[in-house]
């Protein structure tokens, strides 16, 4: 069986590790709030002798105190064995994970590197916890039993996913991208998914390509705006033209908001509590041409269409000689921020307009992916400008005279990305991802603001587009293989995760 680990830090007083096993492909996607086995006896040691392999090699057993098993939502079912104990010493490194079947038993044997002469002793001991798939695809219902190292657990194998929730259970409504391409809405008010549009085709069917990315719905419902992608195959390759356009799911009309063959749209955001959708139209294609230097007499600024009145009109002009994308209102909506476009790729500088006091503040930096308090008073931030180095945590600074504070504790292995506020602004949720920039296993934490008490939701795979419920009780999100993706939703009160509806890209209406 073909193993890949990531290498483990030593030194800290957690670490954390998750493997990808190669004969498993299932996310490793927990449904509870904290690790619960799903067990019909508690985990207990049996003998077990050192396997010859580990005697042979000078590795060494790692001590298992506890085991548990998660079992997930999804296709295939992702089950994980979640082991925990102690590593041998300050310098042990992770040498070998052995899995093997036997009816319904599972024996794994988890080995340390072989003992460094000069290693300095251990006082303390280091925690050691791992997450390992296991691979059940075809295996008969019933109960099965795990040992690690020795010590024993139990899970029952119902061999079927429970079947996707209906949105109105946690009072949600939210548009999204469809497995097939479209864009669909699904409603609180209950019924099947309404699907918006259904033009949507790729390359393999032989004629035009058109793609969606990025619904964003209003706070009411009733309007997605959406970049569609229209391509005309020709001798070349596609020919493409870009726009942005607006459905309306009461009256089925859409609107085209910008068009353009050279440059897509450049982010859009509704109001809240309006009809006004605020966009970026992209750079002219000369704007970087003098030396790679931004040409000020090409910048464009934020502009607004609001649906009730069909009225255009600038929001914000570029007044500081950048052209202005990726617009965000704040939730009191006083405050529109944006990236003002100083470097070819990634992200720009932030800056925002204030309409109270009619003011550009510009802060100068990047700050990645961020999010507004609700009262617009602080934002977060994870500094991920461009591509994760594995070293982004998540930062706090308040909007004026502020100083930045690192709110995410330091991680040994891994980073954190993707802060987003509660409704109540005393909490915040993020993604981290334990193994590194060429890890696609995240896992989802909500973090107190004031007692630093951090809760994890679980693992999932490729976790984009959070978002909290207006009411605070659940988070939205999509997870799964890129091809795959699925809707879930966070029930935090009840503390489970159930697959919404098959999509990716979701937006969710806050009232």
């Amino acid at each position: 069986m073909l193993v890949k680990s990531p290498v483990v830090k030593i030194g800290a007083l957690f670490v954390l590790l998750t493997l990808t096993l190669a004969a498993c492909a299932a996310p490793d996607i927990s449904t509870t709030s904290e690790p619960v086995a799903n067990t019909a006896q508690a985990a207990t040691p049996v003998p077990q002798e050192p396997t010859p392999t580990a005697v042979e090699s000078g590795t060494r057993p790692i001590q298992i105190t506890d085991v548990q098993v998660q079992i997930g939502v999804g296709s295939p079912i992702p089950v994980d064995v979640v082991a925990s104990g102690d590593w041998p010493d300050l310098c042990a490194q992770l040498a070998s994970v052995t899995q093997q079947f036997s009816g319904d038993r599972v024996e794994i044997s988890l080995n340390a590197s072989p003992v460094e002469p000069d290693c300095p002793p251990d006082l303390v001991g280091i925690p050691f916890r791992l997450a390992i798939p296991l691979n059940m695809v075809n295996k008969p219902a019933g109960t099965y039993s795990v040992v690690v190292n020795g010590v024993q657990t139990s899970f029952e194998w119902m061999t079927t996913s429970a079947e996707p929730q209906p949105v109105e259970n946690l009072g949600l409504t939210f548009a999204y991208v469809g497995a097939d391409g479209n864009l669909w809405k699904a409603d609180a008010s209950g019924g099947p998914p309404q699907q918006v549009t259904s033009d949507a085709a790729q390359m393999e069917s032989g004629g035009d390509v058109v793609t969606y990315y990025f619904p964003a719905i209003s706070s009411d419902g009733r309007y997605i705006a959406a970049r569609r992608d229209s391509g005309v195959p020709v001798t070349e390759g596609i020919r493409y033209q870009f726009g942005l356009w607006v459905y309306d799911t009461q009256t089925r009309e859409s609107k085209t908001v910008y068009e353009s063959a050279d440059s897509p749209p450049a982010g859009f955001d509704w109001k809240p509590g309006t009809h006004l959708l605020a966009y970026g139209i992209g750079s002219d294609p000369s704007y970087f041409i003098s030396r790679g230097q931004p040409d000020a007499s090409l910048a464009t600024g934020i502009n607004g269409v609001d649906m009730d009145s069909g009225a255009s009109s600038l929001l914000v002009a570029p007044e500081k000689g950048y052209t202005l994308i990726l617009p965000v209102w704040s939730p009191n909506s006083r405050f529109l921020s944006f990236d003002e476009l100083l470097y070819m790729e990634g992200r720009g500088p932030f800056a925002y307009y204030d309409f109270e006091a009619q003011q550009y503040i510009a802060w100068g930096e990047p700050l990645g992916n961020y999010d507004w308090s609700p009262d617009g008073s602080q934002l977060v931030y994870d500094k991920l400008s461009y591509t994760a180095n594995g070293t982004e945590r998540i930062y706090s600074r308040p909007r004026q005279d502020g100083t930045e504070v690192q709110v995410s504790p330091d991680m040994d292995q891994g980073y954190a990305f993707f802060p987003v506020y509660s409704p109540d602004g005393q909490q915040i949720a993020y993604i981290t991802d334990p193994g590194g920039p060429e890890s696609t296993q995240h896992t989802l934490v909500v973090q107190d603001l004031i007692s630093g008490e951090i809760r994890d939701l679980g693992s999932y795979e490729s976790i984009w587009n959070l978002a909290w419920s207006s009411d605070g009780r659940a988070l939205v999100f999509s997870a799964g293989p890129h091809e795959s993706q699925q809707v879930y939703g966070y029930d935090l009160v009840n503390g489970a995760a159930t697959v919404l509806v098959q999509g990716s890209q979701p937006s969710l209406a806050r009232p």
